[in-house]
């Protein structure tokens, strides 16, 4: 079973992938390890999980602008998400996928992803994300 839910596309593309959701805002500046694409720090209790080639949602970020770097150092590390879903996409957010071509969709309300999720295919054209549970992540 899946559910599909349309936001807003800041930046275009497709992907598909293993779905994170950080339910807390993050600063990409001191809470992502750019190098190696890891939460640094304790965030939602996934410290030390890798965002690296998947689909990342979050509500929103805070704090340094620098975090639009710390986006495109990723990117250019090959560590980066490869679409970032937002309930709120700022500047920085969206500055930082423009700057590495990381597709961005907004306007995702967390309460309307099914709790079980953990997959997801987002459509840069249309804005269109579906989500749903695989019973084993590694054979979508």
């Amino acid at each position: 079973m899946s559910t599909t839910l349309n936001g807003r596309v800041l930046v275009g593309g497709n992907a598909s992938g293993e779905l994170i959701i950080i339910r807390k805002p993050i600063s990409f500046l001191g809470m992502v390890n750019p190098v190696n694409g890891q939460l640094k720090s304790s965030v939602d209790n996934q410290k030390g999980i890798s965002l690296a080639g998947k689909i990342l949602w979050l509500p929103y970020t805070t704090g340094s602008t620098v975090g639009a770097y710390i986006i495109y150092q990723m990117s250019k590390n090959n560590v980066a998400p490869i679409a970032i879903l937002a309930q709120t996409a700022d500047t920085t957010l969206a500055s930082g996928c423009a700057l590495s071509n990381i597709l961005l969709v907004d306007l995702i309300d967390l309460n309307k992803i099914p709790k079980d999720s953990n997959f997801a295919s987002v459509n840069g054209n249309n804005g269109a994300v579906t989500f749903k549970t695989i019973a084993s992540i590694n054979n979508p």
